[in-house]
């Protein structure tokens, strides 16, 4: 595929439509009307020549049929196969016409209650009918039932039309249920973004830096592990003086020896419980303020 156009074969070709004449979307919408009046008349025949019009008059559209007209042409086609008993395509064209106008119910007159078409009406579920994307037209933009054709549903009939960039109709195609889609030229895809690449760092006045490698521990912070192992020392060498000072308490024969047996066992204690303390603190930090 080349160039900046390419043709797209969705499974199917089409021919513009041979007319003699165009029609506007309002002439089409009064044959659908006077279809569904001669079926509720029960004038088998009008509805036939009347739908054949309507079939003639969407082939030879002068503009877009918008959503609510869509619906409307595909309601009439179930009304018709209704007739005919072509029972799957009933059931096609109204699912069609219901994804399209989910809220619209069949009128009375057309349908009383319990009549059989609102069981045809409502017997697809749209939710099991897959969709698949549609690429965009390369000039003006290709319509699907009214609206932007996105998606195809390949099981239900459409209306597809392709304008032109001032709105005019180029072409407008019923595809019935599993027949090929119409082919038109789609816009060449958008070139992929461009990827700065390192190498382009210094011509745009950028230094592309490498990421910062992850740091690495290695193990307990060992002045701290020392001083540690100093405080240490000390807590047990005083807390043995106190331990002396005790046994020279008990022993004294004197007042005055009890006073500085008393006083040393006293300071001794505290150096060596603030040693303790210090050991520990020393300790923890040396663990949780690691080297990196």
């Amino acid at each position: 595929m080349t160039g900046a156009l390419a043709l797209i074969l969705l499974s199917g070709s089409v021919q513009a439509a041979d007319c003699d004449k165009t029609w506007p979307a309002a002439s089409l919408e009064q044959s659908l009307a006077t279809v569904e009046q001669a079926f509720v008349d029960f004038d088998k025949q009008s509805v036939s020549k009347g739908y054949a019009l309507a079939g003639a008059q969407l082939r030879c559209l002068s503009e877009p049929l918008d959503a609510s007209q869509a619906a409307h042409y595909h309601r009439v086609t179930g009304l018709v196969r209704f007739l005919e008993h072509q029972d799957e395509a009933t059931r096609s064209a109204f699912a069609a016409a219901r994804a399209i106008d989910p809220d619209f119910t069949l009128p009375a007159a057309i349908a009383p209650d319990r009549h059989p078409l609102h069981a045809f009406y409502t017997a697809l579920d749209l939710a099991e009918l897959p969709q698949e994307p549609l690429a965009p037209a390369a000039a003006g933009q290709l319509l699907r039932d009214g609206r932007p054709a996105e998606q195809a549903r390949r099981a239900l009939p459409a209306i597809y039309q392709l304008v032109d960039a001032e709105g005019a109709v180029d072409w407008t195609v019923l595809v019935l249920s599993g027949d090929p889609l119409p082919a038109y030229e789609v816009a060449a895809p958008p070139p992929p973004e461009p990827v700065a690449q390192a190498a382009d760092g210094p011509q745009l006045g950028l230094e592309v830096l490498p990421p910062p490698d992850k740091p690495v521990r290695s193990g307990p912070n060992r002045p701290l592990l020392v001083a540690a192992g100093g405080a240490a020392v000390i807590s047990a060498a005083t807390y043995g003086l106190a331990w002396k000072a005790r046994s020279d308490w008990d022993s004294a024969g004197e007042v005055e020896g009890l006073d500085a047996a008393f006083n040393r066992n006293h300071t001794m204690c505290i150096v060596s419980g603030t040693a303790l303390v210090a050991t520990a603190g020393l300790g923890v930090g040396a663990v949780l303020v690691a080297k990196f």
